[in-house]
């Protein structure tokens, strides 16, 4: 069974809102709440000829979308509960105290508030848990995570709902934002219809030539499709414009409160 935990300030957010709705639809709610279709695709100039799409759907399961984190030295922090990786040898005799390291595999959760819930189960402060980038919430996702604690046997024995935290092992200093590679994808596209074996792989045969369309979608630009704009702005010498509509730019995407 999948559950999604919301911590205390999430859910007492989301409560006020259903009430607020409740109470006047006007209030609490968005107009038009962000969906990924072409209209609002097209307000942020991500384009794809109409004719080269087919009927897919992706995300339909938390695993038909899997993230795994490529450590800078190109191996794969894998959602396979019995992989490890090799782990760093540490400098003899130095000073430093060596931190704690270890793989965070989820689903269900952004990368922030996994972080908070594996904080706060360790009675650490948030701080004190490092990871290198974010991971998508929907989804099954797998990263290295690092923390400012020496207590290997809590880190180990910690059990959160759609969180597991494997192959704890010692490093010197703490993981930073940016220190990853990449990241490695397997996508599930699930189809109305059974797909013929020789029709998918003459179609594949172009992606694997040249490629395919790829774009930031929605979550790049804010809940009120407006961040393309304002950086248009700034870029342009514009700040007082760019200011104004980051302070005052209104739109139906965005909760009326």
């Amino acid at each position: 069974m999948i559950r999604l935990m919301n911590n205390a300030a999430k859910e007492a957010d989301i409560a006020k809102l259903e009430a607020l709705n409740a109470q006047d639809p006007n209030w609490g709610l968005a107009e038009e709440p962000l969906q990924f279709i072409p209209k609002y695709l097209d307000q942020i100039g991500q384009r794809a000829p109409r004719q080269t799409l087919g009927m897919g759907f992706i995300k339909l399961l938390y695993p038909d979308f899997i993230v795994e984190e490529i450590t800078p030295d190109g191996q794969i922090a894998s959602i396979n509960l019995r992989q490890t990786l090799p782990h760093p040898e540490l400098p003899e005799g130095g000073k430093a105290i060596p931190k704690l390291e270890a793989t965070m595999v989820k689903q269900a959760y952004g990368t922030f508030e996994a972080i908070e819930a594996v904080a706060e189960a360790l009675k650490l402060p948030k701080t004190a848990v490092t990871y290198s980038g974010l991971k998508d919430g929907r989804a099954l996702t797998s990263q290295l995570i690092s923390f400012n604690s020496t207590d290997q046997a809590a880190i180990e024995a910690l059990k959160l709902p759609n969180i597991i935290i494997k192959d704890v092992h010692s490093r010197i200093g703490v993981r930073n934002i940016g220190e990853l590679l990449g990241n490695r994808f397997t996508i599930l596209v699930r189809t109305d219809k059974p797909v013929d074996a020789k029709a998918l792989e003459t179609a594949l045969g172009p992606i694997k030539s040249q490629g395919f369309w790829n774009f930031y979608s929605l979550q790049r630009f804010g809940n009120r499709l407006l961040t393309h704009r304002i950086g248009q702005m700034v870029l342009t010498g514009l700040h007082e414009d760019a200011l104004r509509l980051f302070l005052c730019g209104s739109s139906p995407h965005e909760t009326r409160t």
